[in-house]
C-alpha cells in the first residue's frame, strides 16, 4: 500500500510539473503510468496537484493512438547488370534473373515494423501488450503488459496468466472475467505493441546481419528488411534454422509463380535464414510469356522450363531450340514440343532455351483487294466459291466497280509463283455455281477492279454562256485602251485550255497534268492479303492493282515459261499491260482494257514468233471488233501486243464560236472538214454593221503556241534582271541603261498578258468567195467580227498614242504628226503598221507619204518602234515585252 501511495505521489509530482511548462505537453511514459491508475485513483492524482482531468483524459487518448514508426524500408532498383551487387561484374545477356526485384529494399534503421494487424490465433507471449477499454457503468482503459512469467497485472482483479494462449483466447478469457467482477461493465480487448525479436539474415543476402523484428515476421518478410537477396543468391533453396536444425526449405518460385505461401512461416527469436548461393541456371528466350534466366531447383525437363516460364506465346513455333555448351564446344538442339520424348529432354545448367516464331504468311485465307466495301483476308473453307465472298453487288461492292472484269491471283507451286484467273465479276455474283464462280484455293488473292478514273474536266463552258455575258456586251471600242481590254479578256476566258493540260491516254480527255496517276511498283502479294481500307480516290485502280502481279510474272518468268503479260493500246478505255492467264483470248484482253472506245473502228495485233533457229521476227495481224469480240477470238501469247486503232471518219463533236457582228452569233456544231465560209452561211453571214476586214479569228493550237512565246520571253527577261547591273546613269557609249524597278514592272505586266492566238484571215475574201483564203475549221476555234470603227490609232514611241477619225486624205505622216511626233529614240526607219485584220505592213517609200493609194484603212494601228541601238540589252527586252502588253487589236470582251 505505501509503495502505491509513493507510486502516485511520484506520478502526481510529474504531472503538476509537466502541466506547468509551457508547451503543457505530458511525456508518453508518465501517461502510460497514468493509463494504469483506477478512475478513482485519477481523479485523485488530478484534484491533488492541480491537473485538469479532461485534459489529461484528452492527451491519454491520444497516446492510446499508436504513433507512427519510422520507416525501416525504402526502395532500391536492382542492377541486374551487375553478376553480384557487391562486385560489379558486367553481363552481356539482355535478359534479367527472375525475381529479384520482388524483395528488393533499402534497409534504414533496425527498427522493426509494428503497424500490422495482429491475427486471432498469434500466440501471446511475454514483451507483448494489451489494451482493455471497460464502459458502462464504469469506464476506464488500461494497458496491460505481460510480463516475463507469462502473466498480466488487471488492475482490482490481480495477475492472470495469458503466456500460450492465443490472442482470441486471451480476449475471451479478460473478457469472461471482467464481467464476472464488474456488474454492468463491458470490456473491449484489443493489441497494443508487440514484442520485439532478434532474428538472423545470412548468406547471400543483399544485407546480411542480425534485425530485430517483430513476433508477426514471416521469412519473406524478414527477407525484405534485409533489402532482398543479392543476385548470386538462390530462390530456391532458402533455409530456416532453429536451434541448429533445419525447420523450413524455402521455394521462392512457389510463391512468385504459383501464389503458394505455405512455406512462408512466421519466425521465432534466434531464428536464422540462410541464402546459399543459387545453383543451376538457364535462359529462356523468344516467345515465351515470361523471358529471364531461371534457377532450377534441380534437373528438369524442358517441358517444365517452359511452364516456369509462362509457356509459350501464341504465334510461337512448337518447335524449341536448346543451345548447350561443353568442353567439345557448342551443341544445338532442335526439339518438337509435340513429342513426348522431346518435352522430357532434361536441361542443364547453363544451357539456352529459344522459342522460334511461326510463320507470318497467310495459310488458311483468301485475300480480297480492290473497289470492294470490306478489304482483307476472309477465312478459307473447303468447297468455298466467290459468290460465297461477294454475296450482293450493291452491298460488297463500290458503286464504280468494274462487273465485267476481274483477277483471281493464285499461288501454284513452293515458290510462290503465281498465275491469273480472269473471270465475270457480275456473272460470278449473280449465277452461282457457273462457269465465272470459280471454286478457290487457299491464299488466293482477290482483285476487284475500278471502272472509272479520276480525271479533270476543264471548263469548256462557252462564252455566251458565262454569267452575266451576252452578245450585246461584245463589242469593239475605238480606244486602245479597250482594245486591249478586250485581248486581256478574251486571252482569259481561253486560259481554261492551259498548257498544263495533257492529254489522259486512259480516257482521252485533256487533264491537268499534276492529276495524272503514277502508279506505284512497291507493293508485294502478301500486302495485297493483308489489306487495308483507304478513303482516298482511286486514279486508276487498275494499275495500282496489277503493278504488283505484273512485276512478279516478270521476275518469275524464264527462257522456257515466258512472261504471261500482254500490252493493249490505242482506243480502248484503259490502255496498259495487263497479265494473261492460260485460257485468255483476245476478247478476254480487250475486256480487261475496259473495252473498246467509239472511236474504235480496227485492231492490229502484233506477235513477237521465234523460229527454229531462235531468230525473232514479229507479224502483225487485222482484226475488225466483232472479230475480236467474238467467243471464236484467237488465243493471247506472251507479250502480244494489241492496237485498237480509231475510225478515220470519226471525229469527237467540234464547236466553233461566232461573236460580233454576224446574225446569228453563237456556238456552233461543224463536221469534220466543214469551212468557215459554210459557217458563215448558216449563221446568216455579217451584218451591214459589221467591219470584215477587222475580224479576228482565233485558234487553240496557235494560243499555246503563243503562250510558249510569252513564258520563253519572261525567262530571258529575268535572266537579264538576274545577271547583268542595272544601272541608270549613262554608260561610256551614252547607252541609258534600264533600272531594276522599270524591269520589274515590266515582269508583272508580262504576268498579266493572256496569250490570244489569232490567225490573220482575209473574211472580205472569204466572203467573196475565195476559196484559196477560206479556212477548214477546228474543234474550239473563234470568229470575232467587230462593228465599224473610223479609227486610225497611233502607238509606240510617239508623244502622245491616240486614236484618230480615219481621214483618207491623211497619210502615216499625218497621223503620226497628229500625235505629236516620234520622240528621240523612236526608229523612224521602221515604222510599220498593223491593219485591221492582224496583218503587219512595213510602208515603202512609195507609201510613205502617199495620200492616193489607200494604204491606211478604218482600224489599221500605226506603231513607231523603239531604236534598238539606243537601249542595252536588258532595255530591248523590256521594250518588247511593254510593246506586246500595250499593242492588241479589237477582240470579244469578257471577264471572269
Amino acid at each position: 500500500m505505501r509503495a502505491a501511495t509513493m507510486r502516485m505521489a511520484l506520478l502526481g509530482l510529474s504531472l503538476g510539473l509537466a502541466v506547468g511548462q509551457a508547451s503543457a505537453e505530458i511525456p508518453a511514459n508518465v501517461m502510460a503510468q497514468f493509463s494504469q491508475l483506477s478512475p478513482a485513483q485519477q481523479e485523485a492524482v488530478a484534484a491533488q496537484y492541480g491537473v485538469d482531468l479532461s485534459q489529461l483524459k484528452s492527451q491519454q487518448g491520444d497516446a492510446s493512438q499508436a504513433a507512427p514508426m519510422p520507416a525501416t524500408l525504402a526502395p532500391r532498383t536492382v542492377d541486374n547488370s551487375q553478376a553480384t551487387q557487391r562486385q560489379p561484374i558486367i553481363q552481356n545477356s539482355s535478359l534479367q534473373p527472375f525475381g529479384y526485384n520482388v524483395f528488393a529494399a533499402q534497409p534504414t534503421s533496425q527498427t522493426p515494423l509494428t503497424d500490422i494487424p495482429v491475427p486471432d490465433d498469434y500466440v501471446v507471449g511475454p514483451g507483448d501488450e494489451l489494451r482493455v477499454q471497460m464502459y458502462g457503468k464504469e469506464n476506464a482503459s488500461y494497458r496491460l503488459k505481460v510480463n516475463r512469467d507469462g502473466s498480466v497485472e488487471f488492475p482490482k482483479l490481480g495477475p492472470i496468466s495469458v503466456a500460450g494462449l492465443t490472442f482470441q483466447q486471451v480476449s475471451n478469457t479478460l473478457q469472461s472475467r471482467i464481467a464476472e467482477q464488474f456488474i454492468g461493465v463491458e470490456s473491449a480487448i484489443s493489441f497494443g505493441a508487440l514484442r520485439t525479436m532478434q532474428v538472423f539474415i545470412m548468406g547471400d543476402a543483399y544485407q546480411p546481419g542480425a534485425y530485430n523484428v517483430n513476433a508477426l515476421t514471416t521469412v519473406t518478410q524478414a527477407l525484405q528488411i534485409a533489402g532482398g537477396i543479392d543476385t548470386v543468391g538462390s530462390l530456391r533453396k532458402i533455409q530456416v534454422k532453429r536451434a541448429g536444425k533445419t525447420i523450413q526449405n524455402v521455394d521462392l518460385y512457389k510463391m512468385l509463380i504459383w501464389g503458394n505461401t505455405e512455406q512462408d512461416i512466421r519466425l521465432r527469436a534466434g531464428d536464422t535464414i540462410f541464402v546459399p548461393a543459387k545453383g543451376t541456371e538457364v535462359t529462356v528466350d523468344g516467345l515465351v510469356k515470361r523471358p529471364a534466366i531461371y534457377e532450377l531447383s534441380g534437373p528438369a525437363a524442358i517441358g517444365s522450363v517452359l511452364d516456369v516460364a509462362g509457356g509459350l506465346k501464341a504465334e510461337a513455333l512448337r518447335e524449341v531450340m536448346v543451345t548447350r555448351r561443353g568442353e567439345e564446344g557448342t551443341q544445338v538442339f532442335n526439339l518438337n514440343l509435340a513429342s513426348g520424348s522431346d518435352r522430357n529432354f532434361t536441361i542443364r545448367d547453363g544451357d539456352k532455351i529459344e522459342a522460334k516464331p511461326t510463320t507470318t504468311e497467310y495459310s488458311k485465307a483468301i485475300a480480297i483487294k480492290g473497289a470492294v466495301v470490306r478489304e482483307g483476308t476472309y477465312s478459307y473453307q473447303p468447297g468455298i466459291r466467290i459468290s460465297q465472298l461477294l454475296k450482293d453487288a450493291r452491298r460488297d461492292l463500290k458503286a464504280t466497280a468494274d462487273l465485267d472484269y476481274a483477277l483471281v491471283v493464285r499461288e501454284i507451286n513452293p515458290r510462290h509463283d503465281i498465275e491469273v484467273i480472269q473471270f465475270n465479276l457480275g456473272q460470278a455474283i449473280n449465277q452461282q455455281d457457273g462457269v465465272n464462280d470459280l471454286l478457290l484455293q487457299p491464299r488466293d488473292t482477290l482483285l476487284v477492279f475500278d471502272r472509272d478514273v479520276k480525271g479533270y474536266f476543264p471548263n469548256n463552258v462557252s462564252m455566251a454562256d458565262k454569267p452575266g455575258v451576252g452578245t450585246a456586251q461584245i463589242s469593239a471600242s475605238s480606244s486602245q485602251a479597250e482594245t486591249q481590254r478586250q485581248d486581256k479578256a478574251l486571252a482569259q476566258a481561253q486560259k481554261d485550255m492551259s498548257a498544263n493540260q495533257v492529254l489522259d491516254r486512259s480516257t482521252g480527255a485533256l487533264v491537268n497534268k499534276n492529276e495524272i496517276s503514277q502508279p506505284s511498283h512497291n507493293l508485294e502479294l502478301n500486302d495485297v492479303a493483308k489489306g487495308s481500307a483507304s478513303n482516298t480516290v482511286v486514279k486508276n485502280s487498275r494499275e495500282e492493282l496489277l503493278a504488283p502481279v505484273i512485276e512478279k510474272l516478270k521476275a518469275q518468268s524464264s527462257h522456257e515459261n515466258p512472261v504471261q503479260i500482254a500490252e493493249v493500246r490505242g482506243e480502248v478505255k484503259f490502255p496498259g499491260i495487263y497479265p494473261l492467264g492460260r485460257y485468255t483470248t483476245q476478247a478476254d484482253l480487250l475486256i480487261a482494257a475496259g473495252g473498246p472506245k467509239e472511236t474504235a473502228f480496227t485492231a492490229e495485233l502484233s506477235r513477237v514468233n521465234e523460229a527454229a533457229d531462235g531468230s525473232l521476227s514479229i507479224v502483225y495481224e487485222r482484226y475488225s471488233l466483232p472479230q475480236l469480240q467474238a467467243s471464236s477470238a484467237p488465243k493471247t501469247q506472251s507479250k502480244d501486243s494489241l492496237n485498237v486503232l480509231a475510225n478515220p471518219d470519226w471525229r469527237g463533236q467540234a464547236t466553233v464560236q461566232l461573236f460580233g457582228e454576224v446574225k446569228y452569233p453563237g456556238t456552233y456544231t461543224v463536221r469534220r472538214g466543214e469551212k468557215l465560209s459554210d459557217l458563215l452561211k448558216r449563221a446568216g453571214g455579217v451584218t451591214q454593221f459589221g467591219n470584215a476586214n477587222g475580224s479576228v479569228f482565233a485558234r487553240e493550237s496557235l494560243r499555246r503556241q503563243e503562250a510558249d512565246r510569252l513564258t520563253y520571253i519572261k525567262e530571258q527577261l529575268q535572266q537579264e534582271i538576274a545577271t547583268m547591273t542595272l544601272r541608270r546613269q549613262t554608260g561610256s557609249m551614252g547607252v541609258r541603261a534600264s533600272s531594276p524597278t522599270e524591269a520589274s514592272e515590266l515582269v508583272g505586266k508580262l504576268d498579266s498578258s493572256q496569250a490570244i492566238g489569232r490567225m490573220t484571215i482575209s473574211l472580205p475574201a472569204i466572203l467573196n468567195g475565195d476559196k484559196r483564203a477560206d479556212v477548214v475549221l477546228e474543234d474550239g476555234d473563234k470568229l470575232y467580227v467587230p462593228s465599224f470603227q473610223n479609227v486610225i490609232s497611233v502607238a509606240g514611241q510617239v508623244q502622245m498614242p491616240t486614236s484618230h477619225v480615219f481621214d483618207p486624205a491623211l497619210s502615216i505622216q499625218d497621223y503620226i504628226d497628229r500625235s505629236g511626233g516620234t520622240k528621240k529614240q523612236a526608229d523612224t526607219d521602221r515604222i510599220y503598221v498593223i491593219k485591221a485584220n492582224g496583218a503587219v505592213m512595213l510602208p515603202s517609200s512609195n507609201y510613205w507619204f502617199s495620200r492616193s493609194n489607200q494604204v491606211l484603212e478604218p482600224g489599221d494601228t500605226i506603231i513607231a518602234p523603239i531604236d534598238t541601238d539606243y537601249l542595252d540589252s536588258l532595255s530591248t527586252w523590256s521594250t518588247a515585252t511593254q510593246m506586246m502588253y500595250q499593242l492588241g487589236v479589237a477582240w470579244a470582251a469578257i471577264k471572269n
